[in-house]
């Protein structure tokens, strides 16, 4: 299934942000709380394709590491396609005393005649030296990613088809 292939790259995308090596600063997440990346999509419109996504990185120096990503995906229509997707990479201090990440998708259909609705939340929490330095070619993929979220929820009349590949 094409939704599952979607799944899957974005999976796959975001996982290659680990594959690479240092040298980019970043925004402080301190306070123990954590970053929230909250992305809700709402299909409403009968036929359209309704798009909404984040990829969001963030450092966290404090010894909580409880960040959340959360993608929520709501159809109430017919016909119509909705997608929400929320990306998260947490690079924090292994000397932190509490780990506590929270990754949800939620996808809804509500009185929809032939509606498609899927919410992908992908989230890396990962302890590294120094938090505050990225690789520059993981910079680099998240704002193409980034780009490519933009194009696709800029545009409601293109297809799912469209919106996968």
């Amino acid at each position: 299934m094409r939704h599952d292939r979607f799944a899957c790259l974005l999976a796959l995308l975001f996982a290659a942000l680990l594959a690479l090596a240092p040298s980019l600063t970043l925004a402080d997440a301190s306070g123990g709380t954590g970053p929230r990346n909250m992305v809700r999509a709402e299909g409403q419109a009968s036929g359209h394709l309704v798009v909404r996504g984040n990829v969001q990185i963030n450092t966290i120096n404090s010894p909580q590491v409880e960040p959340v990503n959360e993608a929520y995906a709501h159809g109430n229509c017919d016909g119509c396609v909705t997608l929400a997707v929320a990306l998260q990479l947490d690079l924090y201090n292994p000397s932190a005393t509490t780990v506590s990440p929270q990754n949800e998708a939620f996808a809804i259909n509500e009185e929809c005649n032939g509606c498609t609705t899927v919410a992908v939340a992908c989230q890396v929490v990962r302890p590294v030296d120094d938090p505050g330095t990225l690789p520059s070619a993981e910079r680099d993929l998240v704002q193409q990613m980034n780009h490519e979220l933009t194009e696709v929820q800029s545009d409601p009349s293109i297809s799912l088809d469209a919106a996968v590949s």
